[in-house]
């Protein structure tokens, strides 16, 4: 059985802004020191496949790419020769294809596509019409979720990005998406359904959406008193978890019947704390939370924010199980 780890990274140019850290005991099973970097400013940092023997980063100021960098398991620190890949554009987010043989890159307003074994580019669509602002990969592999600074939430296949290499590359059909949002989505999230997967994003409208891609409609719409930055979901796809710009954290049970079941379709969760025992009251951060992410079986919760601060949860009773301080302005 696979033992469970929290990936963190944080905007800087110190060493060792990339961590690999132990939820159970808070401390660290790896981290890059980031000689190869060459004191320039991590923009984006992944782990290259489900092996993670490879780590793909872009670089703020100096718009390039690094890959890979291998991980020696007789030592804690990553050291490897490295291969720089000058973009010529920042790029803002990176995703792998869970097989490790592509990557994702969004830049502007634009999705690239990568074979990493050959290093050539299969596709560039460019169907946003604003710049990027979220972007992530199912667990499967199978789909890819973009948005975008106009609220336009947008779905697609990653097969038909891969298999596409030609001039027409650049005009590829989404699978899906939908534009409820009236500002700038913050975060993404993919549930691992496949073609009947869900897709729940946040947005500094205030607002949640859960949108299924099979009836292509909004199943859910959240409201709440301070604009959303981030999201995730548990394996299960039974809780919700929401963060705002303020630092605060929220849980949503979607088996609770508190939930309106006439129509399913709206619901405003205010900003006031019941209690110091309940799962909505997660107390630690002071500033917006960059980053959440759930384990599989929705035990735990991690969050992170633009201080450079990372928490790890109890979800059942939202006690503080482990935090962390890292060099950086935020965590990405």
């Amino acid at each position: 059985m696979n033992k469970e780890s929290l990936f963190v990274c944080a905007r800087s140019d110190e060493p060792f802004s990339i961590l690999t850290v132990d939820p159970v005991s808070g401390a660290n099973c790896l981290a890059f020191q980031g000689n190869e970097l060459q004191n320039g400013t991590i923009n984006s940092a992944t782990f290259i496949g489900q092996d993670q023997t490879h780590l793909c980063i872009s670089l703020q100021d100096k718009s390039l790419m690094t890959i890979p960098m291998k991980y020696k398991k007789s030592k804690k620190a990553l050291a490897a020769n490295s291969t720089r890949s000058f973009l010529g554009f920042k790029a803002n987010f990176i995703v792998s294809h869970p097989s490790g043989d592509f990557i994702f890159v969004a830049a502007d307003n634009k999705i690239y596509t990568w074979e990493l074994k050959g290093g050539n580019m299969l596709s560039i669509i460019d169907e946003h019409l604003r710049e990027i602002s979220a972007f992530r990969i199912s667990t499967c592999g199978s789909l890819l979720a973009s948005a975008s600074m106009d609220g336009a939430v947008k779905v697609w296949l990653t097969s038909s990005l891969i298999t596409q290499r030609n001039e027409s590359s650049r005009i590829c059909s989404q699978l899906g998406g939908h534009s409820s949002h009236t500002l700038e989505v913050n975060d993404l999230y993919i549930t691992s359904s496949g073609m009947s997967a869900r897709i729940f994003s946040v947005s500094a409208d205030y607002s949640a959406c859960l949108y299924s891609l099979a009836t292509n409609q909004i199943l859910l719409k959240i409201t709440c008193d301070n604009p959303l930055s981030t999201c995730c979901m548990d394996g299960a796809e039974r809780r919700l978890f929401l963060a705002s710009t303020d630092g605060q954290i929220r849980t949503i049970d979607l088996m609770l019947s508190e939930l309106p079941k006439d129509s399913f379709q709206r619901m405003k969760v205010e900003n006031e704390q019941k209690d110091n025992n309940t799962g909505n009251s997660f107390q630690f951060h002071n500033c917006r939370v960059q980053q959440l992410c759930s384990n599989l079986d929705g035990s735990r919760l991690a969050s992170g924010d633009s201080s450079g601060a990372y928490a790890i949860w109890d979800v059942t009773n939202g006690q503080l199980l482990q935090n962390g301080q890292m060099k950086g302005f935020e965590i990405l």
